[in-house]
């Protein structure tokens, strides 16, 4: 009896002191939140500038989040229950990833970039770009409806240039407060100080205040990005683009040099972006009593189902005022430590670039850029204002299933794509953002000046707006015809070709279309080892009938100067090896009818797909 009292009064004991530590917990708990909250405070930028809004979302570059999210665990006996359909969704993650595509669903990579965006740029229903609080260029929605590319691309950065005085140097710094990973970008001046750097977030606009800049640091700079989402105006809200208005302030008493230089990738971030053929070219365009100069770029997407690749292209460029001198690099290779290093040696020196006028090309594994410089002298105790805009234009929303239709800014700007509608869509904002500002302020100020209304809701009400745009809002105009949507482009598939003067087949990725057929080394088909084409395709035979070693083996006889050539292929299983001879046929019947020049019709394309669905469908 005492051995089992003296058990019951130490549980007792050890629940009295359990309750006790809770009790703790719960008291002690409020009192070191509060003041980590009041320390966080304490670390919050001051009062706003007059540049800026009263309401808003509000962030200083160098704020941490006290509590960030934590995303979402899948608990043990959950994954035992779902084990099958986790077991199907990383089976199809890793098909996709072979054939080089991104899977539209993954729950094995965490696609959460962080508590690091601001509000994004661009109209909607065009493709979004996002931009992060401290100014970096990420989320980017452009290339397929839906899938994002979250990472921020470094080479997409504004840096300053500060000219020399009697008293003090020359200046030149990178807008950002961090160096990046990739090494060609480290020549550059990395580092901001991010105590003196704001961000202010109203949608569709946004400010970006660096105080204390140059070697005095006299310099002021903000930046109001404006994005075209106007109430009822349809045409100026589809538009993909974005005007960033510097302010330069200069609290000096004598006159400073100031130049501001924005460089832009030529993509999404992406793999693509080393495809290979992509171009950049200078232009100058004079409208609505409005001069702009810049580059357009035109991207080479790798695309993977049977088609004309779809036109996408950019435009980087700034206004030319009184007083404001622009100069450009026409292109250099972000991925090249020496190009990047001669373009910020170039800009450090004088803050202007050497305006070349050449096109560039990329060529594969090269990752093509651009910069486009604006230049003014700033009065002593004066301001001055520089201007730029970025610009895309995919005229086309293309789906999985390879059914394209055309984005709703196309009704207003045209449906071609290429460098003409891209500065077409880059001038246009350039001349109508002074008026975008006066009706995003008719509009906003009617919800700002109402005193009934809580000033968080008044943020809120505007800044969760942005998600339309970048969260991958799709605004079509109709769907493209077939007679409009182009050549049938190419089918990419695996199969082995035989290596003559050995007894082996080697894995190869090939590109078949009604052109001809292009043999590659590896997934991402940017040099090919053969080129055969379809015209010199003589016949397309079933060798296994008699080469019984390789009984899924099939050839086609080349005629290539008169000599005729044998290209030995094997395929991973009969039936796929039967399948693939019909859609060898097919093309060359499609070839030799339309000898090349006319448009593959819808009814030629069914029955490439009728004759072909379990290799389509693997190789999309």
């Amino acid at each position: 009896t005492q051995s089992t009292w003296g058990n019951t009064s130490n549980l007792v004991a050890s629940y009295c002191v359990c309750v006790c530590i809770v009790c703790l917990r719960l008291f002690i708990s409020p009192i070191v939140l509060k003041d980590q909250v009041k320390a966080a405070n304490s670390a919050m930028p001051g009062p706003l500038e007059k540049s800026e809004p009263i309401y808003g979302w509000s962030r200083r570059f160098d704020d941490l989040f006290l509590k960030p999210q934590r995303t979402f665990k899948v608990h043990f006996w959950d994954a035992i229950e779902n084990m099958g359909l986790g077991y199907r969704l990383w089976r199809f993650g890793k098909q996709a990833r072979r054939l080089s595509k991104e899977p539209f669903i993954d729950p094995f990579v965490d696609p959460t970039p962080g508590p690091v965006l601001g509000v994004g740029l661009g109209g909607f229903g065009g493709g979004s770009i996002g931009r992060g609080w401290r100014g970096e260029f990420r989320n980017f929605q452009l290339l397929e409806p839906g899938l994002f590319n979250s990472d921020p691309v470094m080479t997409n950065q504004f840096s300053v240039y500060v000219g020399k005085t009697e008293t003090q140097p020359t200046f030149a710094k990178v807008l950002y407060p961090e160096a990046p990973s990739e090494v060609p970008l480290q020549s550059w001046n990395w580092g901001v100080n991010p105590i003196d750097c704001h961000y202010h977030a109203l949608y569709p606009r946004a400010w970006y205040t660096y105080d204390q800049l140059g070697q005095d640091g006299t310099i002021k700079l903000t930046c109001k990005q404006v994005s075209p989402i106007l109430p009822h105006d349809y045409e100026e809200s589809s538009i993909p683009a974005a005007v960033f208005e510097w302010t330069v302030e200069n609290a000096s008493d004598v006159t400073q040099d100031v130049s501001l230089m924005f460089t832009f990738q030529n993509g999404d971030g992406s793999a693509n972006d080393a495809f290979g053929g992509h171009t950049a070219s200078a232009y100058r365009e004079t409208n609505n009593n409005h001069t702009s100069a810049g580059i357009s770029m035109t991207y080479r997407k790798n695309q993977r189902v049977p088609r004309q690749a779809d036109p996408v292209s950019f435009a980087v460029s700034a206004l030319e005022e009184t007083g404001v001198t622009v100069s450009y690099r026409t292109g250099f290779i972000a991925s090249s430590s020496r190009s990047a290093k001669d373009l910020w040696r170039d800009f450090s020196q004088d803050g202007k670039l050497e305006s070349r006028t050449d096109e560039v090309v990329s060529k594969p594994n090269e990752i093509l850029a651009c910069a486009v410089s604006a230049s003014v002298t700033v009065p002593a105790n004066g301001s001055k204002r520089l201007v730029f805009t970025l610009a895309w234009d995919v005229p086309k929303a293309r789906f999985g299933s390879g059914r394209a239709h055309y984005r709703r800014y196309t009704r207003f700007f045209g449906s071609q794509g290429g460098r003409g509608q891209v500065q077409k869509l880059a001038h246009h904002a350039l001349c109508h953002f002074p008026v975008w500002n006066e009706r995003i302020d008719a509009w906003q100020n009617q919800v700002l000046h109402r005193t009934d209304l809580p000033d968080w809701y008044k943020s809120a009400l505007f800044n969760q707006l942005s998600f339309v745009s970048d969260g991958g809002t799709i605004w079509t105009d109709k769907e493209v015809p077939v007679e409009e949507d182009g050549k049938c482009g190419w089918l990419k598939i695996y199969v082995k070709r035989y290596v003559p003067g050995s007894k082996r087949y080697d894995p190869y990725w090939f590109v078949v279309n009604e052109l001809g057929i292009s043999y590659y080394k590896n997934h991402s088909v940017t040099e090919p080892v053969d080129i055969i084409p379809m015209k010199n395709v003589m016949t397309v035979s079933d060798t296994s009938d008699y080469d019984r070693s390789n009984e899924n083996g099939f050839s086609l006889t080349v005629s290539e100067g008169g000599h005729l050539r044998t290209v030995c292929l094997s395929a991973n299983s009969k039936r796929e090896k039967r399948e693939w001879v019909k859609v060898f046929r097919l093309f060359k019947r499609i070839s030799d009818e339309q000898q090349q020049t006319l448009p593959i019709g819808r009814n030629s394309i069914d029955t490439l797909l009728a004759v072909a669905v379990p290799v389509v469908q693997d190789s999309h």
